[in-house]
């Protein structure tokens, strides 16, 4: 092979790891990101349910409905729900 076709071959297999390279970082970078807001939403959701439960266990110990609200930021309906 003459060295003209050695360099294209070269340059192709860069560019073709280079191609290769970007595709791996945005694969890792993407699994970070959703990792991040799969954890943002858990907590999310974990405090929510926390706020639940305190104002379950508030309103079987019979607390004022709006006292349970001002404790907890849940709504009256949703306190009644529990």
């Amino acid at each position: 092979m003459d060295v003209s076709k050695q360099m294209q071959v070269t340059q192709i297999m860069r560019t073709e790891l280079d191609r290769i390279a970007e595709n791996n970082f945005a694969r890792k970078q993407g699994l970070a990101e959703g990792l991040a807001r799969g954890e943002a939403k858990g907590r999310a959701e974990g405090r929510a349910e926390e706020k639940r439960q305190t104002a379950k266990s508030l309103k079987e110990l019979g607390v004022d409905l709006s006292i349970i609200q001002q404790a907890t930021g849940l709504s009256a309906e949703d306190i009644q729900a529990l």
